[in-house]
């Protein structure tokens, strides 16, 4: 993703708002100056995973940040995991398969038929071989490594008709973790979903 197909929920919130996005580099990069002591975040997706490995970064440059709330919105610790989140097989050929009509397809798949008519008016705007690069460089990451981040999250959001990061992956990753979890009807990518989490979170 990128920013774009947030911007329409995101217009109406009046707090600052740092929107991380391309998880090729989790190198942290600087944020703006501003005296930021406290944080409420949302993770979705990948974004869960790549959250939880750069947030230690971020307290060990900013000591004096803490974070309120912390929601993970389909995804899990283990984005790619047989138990927990999407099936090595599967991702390993969207990858080897990924194409600009194969990720629109992808699209049209992690959406409800309403909520891909929504996505397809903001759609990203980034360069396809910038997208297939941040996957490759996800799966590297996620097979080099089995470790798994610690967890940072205090509430998991599962949308029960997700086909991306299928509910009962999530349900097991998050009861191990001992997060509250609230399941509600939606797919990977539902406008309803994210606007419960942003009114949670930046209220």
């Amino acid at each position: 993703m990128d920013i774009h197909p947030f911007e329409k929920l995101l217009k109406n919130v009046e707090r600052p708002v740092i929107f991380f996005y391309d998880y090729s580099d989790l190198t942290l990069p600087d944020l703006p100056e501003k005296n930021f002591t406290s944080i409420s975040l949302v993770g979705w997706s990948m974004g869960v995973w790549a959250a939880a490995k750069v947030f230690p970064l971020l307290q060990q440059r900013y000591p004096l940040i803490s974070l309120t709330r912390a929601t993970a919105l389909n995804g899990t610790l283990s984005p790619i995991n047989l138990r927990e989140g999407i099936a090595p097989s599967v991702f390993s050929l969207t990858l080897k398969t990924l194409s600009p009509i194969s990720l629109r397809t992808f699209w049209s798949r992690m959406s409800s038929a309403e909520g891909f008519i929504e996505f397809s008016q903001t759609p990203p705007r980034r360069d396809f071989y910038d997208i297939q690069n941040e996957l490759q460089a996800i799966g590297a990451a996620n097979k080099e490594n089995d470790e798994i981040p610690d967890n940072i999250f205090t509430h998991a959001l599962i949308g029960k008709n997700d086909r991306i990061f299928r509910a009962a992956a999530q349900q097991r990753a998050w009861q191990k973790e001992g997060v509250l979890i609230t399941q509600k009807d939606g797919a990977h990518w539902e406008c309803d979903l994210f606007t419960k989490v942003l009114s949670e979170e930046l209220s």
